[in-house]
């Protein structure tokens, strides 16, 4: 069983390698607006009986989500309304998807349902057709209305950041200029610049948007972080974790800040996530903020895949809770597009 693992992990990698940019097949312009079928089925973070605790999170449930369409998969942001019924979520070819979450009476996640998917279209109205400028990273809502009202995406290879007034157009909106994105981020290492967005709620940065690059490392070798909006930018820095890298991030009702992260290294066989939760006190141009570990996961000891999407709500129990969902690189013979959720064991004001 373990020769079995790490040969698949290794041909998982060589894979995963090939494939970054490169699913570029999926068709451009044939797929309009509409239904499609996604099958969920029930997962355990870990395998036998145990505690539901890990780290400072507590597990409520996962899912193992799959659907024939081919433009299902690569799905690198996400959002969710306040009660987390309703999940929009961003692929990395240009895509959007819509679906309703279930969850039993004591907020365990069950399943989905009524979902849908179509292009996230430029402002002439047509998907991106090359991967170059389809390459959705990020996702945030601007208002309160949350999927339901208008959104920025942030785009990483041809970086720029875009609103889509969903309220007005749903998934057929087109997209209008949003904030401008700093020279710094734009010369970010190539294919790893602008990889998340969050909108703070409340505070001294209410309405401002955080950026956050994938491998843009200041001089110390931190990830680097900026404040966006109509005031000059504030360029700061979250410290490293190890050799992780930030995938997205959440805003908690407080206005403390939560990174999604991912380490992967095809030599070393080594494939795992990280969640961490920073004050946003701290923020001021120039500062390094030191973040809490709430979790450290390895694969393949616990379910996990390339972690890349990031949602926060608070659940009818009074739980925050945070949903994870993975990016399957469109690989789905090797790799899975996981829904995984947990709650914070300690209360969020």
């Amino acid at each position: 069983m373990r020769r079995f693992a790490v040969t698949a992990f290794l041909i998982a990698s060589f894979t995963l390698a090939l494939l970054v940019g490169q699913s570029a097949w999926l068709p451009a312009q044939d797929a309009g607006l509409g239904p499609i079928t996604v099958r969920a089925r029930p997962i355990e973070f870990t395998a036998g009986p145990g505690s539901d605790i890990y780290g400072k999170l507590a597990w409520r449930g996962g899912l193992e989500l799959s659907s024939s369409d081919p433009r299902f998969g690569g799905f690198s942001g996400m959002i969710v309304t306040g009660d987390g019924r309703r999940l929009l979520a961003v692929s990395d070819e240009g895509w959007w998807l819509r679906l309703a979450v279930d969850y039993r009476n004591s907020g365990m996640l069950v399943g989905v349902s009524d979902a849908e998917m179509g292009p996230i279209l430029n402002a002439g109205g047509r998907r991106e057709g090359r991967k170059y400028a389809r390459d959705a990273e990020a996702l945030t809502a601007l208002s309160e209305l949350g999927p339901d009202g208008p959104v920025a995406v942030g785009f990483e290879n041809r970086v720029r950041i875009e609103r889509y007034d969903l309220g007005k157009h749903g998934l057929a909106a087109r997209a209008e200029p949003g904030p401008a994105v700093p020279d710094a981020i734009r010369k970010g290492p190539r294919n790893a610049q602008l990889e998340s967005l969050a909108r703070f709620t409340g505070g001294p940065f209410r309405n401002r948007l955080l950026a956050i690059s994938e491998h843009n490392r200041d001089k110390q070798g931190n990830i680097r972080a900026w404040l966006l909006g109509p005031q000059k930018p504030i360029a700061f820095s979250f410290a490293k974790l190890e050799t992780f890298s930030i995938t997205d991030a959440v805003i908690l009702p407080n206005q403390d800040i939560v990174t999604l992260e991912r380490d992967f290294s095809q030599s070393d066989r080594r494939l795992r996530m990280a969640l961490r939760r920073f004050s946003s006190t701290g923020i001021k141009p120039g500062a390094t903020l030191q973040g809490e570990v709430l979790l450290i996961a390895d694969w393949p000891q616990t379910s996990i895949d390339n972690m890349e999407a990031l949602a926060t709500y608070r659940s009818a129990e009074g739980e925050q809770r945070l949903l994870i969902m993975s990016d399957d690189n469109y690989n789905g013979f090797l790799q899975r597009t996981l829904l995984l959720q947990f709650a914070l064991t300690d209360k969020v004001g």
